[in-house]
């Protein structure tokens, strides 16, 4: 597969860490490290969120447990103990349809300086540091993720390199030559 970024479309979901470092080599790029995923988040005035060091709630696509997928799938409340599986495809299809993930740019004010979009919310990130633990870390928080920590530093470590579910997608990054 190959990694191209575009506006206005479903950002992939259901992609590993490892799948998602090939997908970036084979378009010519590298999946983010984590200081320069962070970077480009925060922008050139290096604030807490895309959009500034103020929480604004509706900036990103973030808070939205009300769109977690299992609800949407059957289980409602309380899901019952090793029943949910988040590689389920359903989840995914879930998500789009009741407007959880959405699709790139949608949310206008969730950027910077330097114009990126949704580095916050819509869905995790991959990068190519790992987590402290070893693990795939994951930034910027998925849309069904609550509170006003959701921010350019916020992180998920907790899953292998090979781990993939409706919440977490992927960037890439090039090197600019000057």
């Amino acid at each position: 597969s190959l990694a191209v970024s575009q506006q206005n479309v479903i950002p992939n979901m259901y992609v590993s860490k490892e799948i998602a470092g090939q997908a970036c080599t084979n378009a010519g790029k590298r999946l983010c490290a984590e200081d320069e995923w962070v970077q480009a988040c925060k922008g050139p005035s290096s604030t807490q969120y895309p959009y500034g060091d103020d929480y604004a709630a509706e900036k990103c696509n973030t808070n939205h447990a009300e769109k977690y997928p299992p609800s949407v799938v059957g289980w409602y409340q309380k899901i019952p103990k090793n029943q949910f599986d988040p590689s389920d495809p359903r989840n995914g299809k879930a998500a789009v349809d009741i407007k959880g993930v959405v699709e790139t740019g949608s949310f206008s004010e969730c950027t910077n300086a330097y114009g990126v979009y949704d580095m916050v919310g819509n869905l995790a990130e991959a990068v190519s540091t790992p987590s402290s633990s070893g693990n795939a870390l994951f930034k910027g928080s998925a849309f069904m993720r609550s509170g006003n920590n959701l921010n350019c530093d916020d992180n998920i470590g907790a899953h292998a390199a090979t781990y993939t579910d409706y919440s977490f997608g992927f960037r890439c990054c090039a090197t600019l030559s000057s």
